[in-house]
C-alpha cells in the first residue's frame, strides 16, 4: 500500500487557484514545509539516527515504536536513498524560501505584499484553468510505503516531544507540543504544526496497534493473540487505540528476538541517601541466541556495515541506599540471568493503559470469572508483578532496574554513547 505525501497535509488541497489564490498559496506552503520535514526524517534514517524516530504518542508504548523502527531498519523495509533524492528534486522545483519566525504556533504569517510571495509567484506561473493545488501536486508527488509513512510520522512526533527530567522522578515527564516543529522548521500557515502533530499521533496510534497484532499472529501464540485483540483494545485521548502493556511487551520482544535484534540495557545507579545522585553507570549487551537472549560483549569497533545495524536500547535506574545498591557485576549477572523476565516484570507493574482505572477492570473481571483465563494468562502477569516487587523492578522497589524509556538505536550510535561514559 502506498501513501502520497500530499495526503498528509492537513486540510483540503482541492483549492482552485483562481477561486481562492490565498488558500492555494497557504496549501503550497504546508506542502513545502512537509517536504522539508520529510527530507530531514529520511536523511536521519539514512544516517542511522534511529533515535530521531522515538515518537511520543501518549499511550505508554515507546516500546512499540522502538521495535517497529528497529525491524524496519533490520529488514531493510525502507530504502531512504531514493526518497531523499526525490524530495530534494521536488524541493528544487518549488519556491525556495518560506518565511521563518521564532514565534509561537498561533502567530499568523502575513507577507507585506502577497503578490511577491514566492509561493504566490510560483502558482501564478502555472496553467490555472480549472486546476486545483491537488491536481498540480499529483503530477509529481512523493510516494511513500506504509513503513516510510510510519517513519515520517514518528519523526514528527519525536520533534514535537518535550521531556522534563529536571526533578529526578522515576517516571519520565513527556508531552507533545507543536513548538518543537515551529522552532526546527520555521513558521508555516497558522495551526499547521499543531494539526500535523495531531494527525501523526492518530496515524501512529493506529499503526502501532496493527503492528503488535500482526506480530502476535506471526508468533502463533494464542494467548498473546487474545490479549492484543480488539477484546482488550481501549481508546484514549479522543479514542486513539491502546493495548495492555504487559502482553504488548511480551509480543514485541519475542518478535525482536526472532528477527535477531539485540538489546542494550543501561542503568544509572542512584543513591537515595545522597539525594538520588548518580554514583555510577553500567550496561549489558544481549544478543539473540538459540534459547533466548545471551550476554555478549558490545563490539567496540564495529565495521561501517555493523554500525548501521539496529538495536533496542532500554534505559533505567537502580535506586536505593548506597550500601544497598548492587555492584556492577551483581547487576549484570541478575539482568542477564532473568533476561526478558526482567522487562516483563517491569511491564507488569506499570499501568497497562493510559486510563488504568477504567480499562484494566475488564481484564481483572475476566480473570475472576474465567478459571482457564486466570490459570493460563493472568497468573503469569501476577507472577511477573511479584518478581518486580521482590527483586527490585518496581516503582516501590527500584533497587535493581526500573525501566524509564525504550527506544531504537543503531549499534554505532550505542557504541559511541556508551564508550563516552
Amino acid at each position: 500500500m502506498s501513501i502520497y505525501l500530499r495526503t498528509l497535509v492537513p486540510g483540503s488541497l482541492e483549492i482552485k487557484f483562481k477561486k481562492d489564490g490565498d488558500a492555494a498559496t497557504q496549501g503550497l506552503k504546508k506542502y513545502i514545509c512537509l517536504l522539508k520535514i520529510a527530507q530531514e526524517a529520511f536523511t536521519a534514517f539514512q544516517q542511522g539516527n534511529f533515535k530521531e524516530f522515538d515518537a511520543l504518542v501518549g499511550e505508554n508504548a515507546c516500546q512499540i515504536r522502538a521495535v517497529k523502527v528497529a525491524m524496519i531498519a533490520s529488514k531493510k523495509l525502507v530504502d531512504s536513498d531514493p526518497l531523499v533524492k526525490s524530495i530534494k528534486q521536488q524541493l528544487e522545483k518549488l519556491p525556495k524560501e518560506l518565511p521563518t519566525s521564532a514565534g509561537s504556533e498561533s502567530e499568523k504569517i502575513k507577507p507585506k505584499n502577497k503578490d511577491k510571495s514566492p509561493e504566490a509567484a510560483f502558482l501564478s506561473g502555472k496553467d490555472q484553468s480549472g486546476k486545483s493545488l491537488e491536481t498540480l501536486l499529483k503530477e509529481e508527488d512523493i510516494q511513500l510505503s506504509t513503513e516510510a509513512a510510519f517513519l515520517l510520522n514518528a519523526y514528527i512526533c519525536n520533534v514535537a516531544k518535550k521531556v522534563d527530567n529536571s526533578h529526578g522522578e522515576l517516571r519520565r515527564k513527556e508531552e507533545c507540543s507543536p513548538d518543537g516543529l515551529v522552532q526546527k522548521f520555521g513558521a508555516a500557515p497558522p495551526n499547521f504544526a499543531k494539526k500535523i502533530m495531531w494527525n501523526a499521533r492518530i496515524f501512529l496510534a493506529n499503526a502501532s496497534v496493527r503492528f503488535v497484532q500482526d506480530q502476535t499472529a506471526s508468533l502463533g501464540d494464542s494467548h498473546l493473540q487474545q490479549m492484543t485483540s480488539t477484546e482488550f483494545e481501549f481508546g484514549f485521548n479522543n479514542n486513539l487505540p491502546s493495548l495492555p502493556m504487559f502482553w504488548t511487551y511480551k509480543t514485541l520482544l519475542l518478535a525482536a528476538r526472532r528477527e535477531g535484534i539485540p538489546l542494550i540495557f543501561r542503568v544509572s545507579f542512584q543513591a537515595t541517601d545522597k539525594k538520588d545522585r548518580q554514583v555510577r553507570q553500567s550496561y549489558i549487551f544481549l544478543q539473540p541466541g538459540e534459547e533466548g537472549y545471551e550476554l555478549r560483549d558490545l563490539p567496540r569497533d564495529p565495521s561501517e556495515k555493523d554500525r548501521k545495524k539496529a538495536a533496542i536500547f532500554i534505559d533505567g535506574v537502580a535506586r536505593a541506599k548506597l550500601s544497598d545498591l548492587p555492584t556492577n557485576q551483581q547487576w549484570k549477572e541478575k539482568l542477564s540471568s532473568l533476561n526478558l523476565k526482567a522487562i516483563f516484570a517491569g511491564a507488569a507493574v506499570h499501568r497497562q493503559y493510559p486510563d488504568e482505572k477504567q480499562d484494566f477492570l475488564r481484564i481483572i473481571k475476566k480473570a475472576f470469572k474465567d478459571k482457564e483465563f486466570y490459570e493460563e494468562i493472568y497468573q503469569e502477569f501476577l507472577e511477573s508483578q511479584k518478581l518486580a516487587q521482590t527483586e527490585g523492578f518496581s516503582e516501590e522497589n527500584p533497587s535493581m532496574f526500573f525501566i524509564q524509556h525504550v527506544y531504537p538505536i543503531s549499534l554505532g550510535k550505542a557504541v559511541d554513547e556508551l564508550g563516552a561514559e
